[in-house]
């Protein structure tokens, strides 16, 4: 116990799971999943972010506060997001309980992008794609199953 009191670090998470026709993906903080439906991206999830009004309600409720700092919603006015697994220091108020959705996989589905903030603040969705067909069709030895 006393290593897990001197971490002081933390870190989002996004993960899936493909079980016979169904896709399940579960989140905390700004890791995000993107599905790829015949070229079309569709968004999995809802990036856990203290301006949203449920996760701002959540963190006021238990006595913490969210400040906009240079244009950024911050936990307690240092986290730029609001659930995390880690950040002791930032507990209750940063929680580590994920969202689950879960979607029947059709078919037609191409590809899932799983990537961390830096990805998508850099790229939109639409650019994160293009990456991806962009690379498939210069390296089509790739096995897709």
């Amino acid at each position: 116990m006393a290593v897990m009191m001197r971490l002081k670090g933390g870190t989002t998470a996004v993960v899936a799971l493909v079980r016979e026709k169904r896709l399940v993906v579960a989140w905390l903080g700004d890791s995000q999943a993107l599905l790829v439906r015949r070229r079309n991206p569709v968004r999995m999830v809802e990036p856990h972010k203290p301006e949203l009004p449920v996760e701002r309600e959540r963190v006021e409720e238990m006595g913490g506060c969210v400040i906009n700092i240079q244009g950024t919603w911050r936990v307690l006015g240092q986290l730029a997001v609001s659930r995390a697994i880690g950040d002791a220091d930032y507990k209750p108020y940063v929680s580590s309980e994920c969202d689950i959705k879960s979607l029947e996989i059709e078919g037609d589905e191409d590809f899932l992008i799983l990537a961390c903030d830096g990805l998508w603040d850099t790229l939109t969705p639409e650019a994160a794609v293009n990456v991806v067909y962009a690379y498939l069709t210069h390296n089509d030895d790739i096995l897709i199953a």
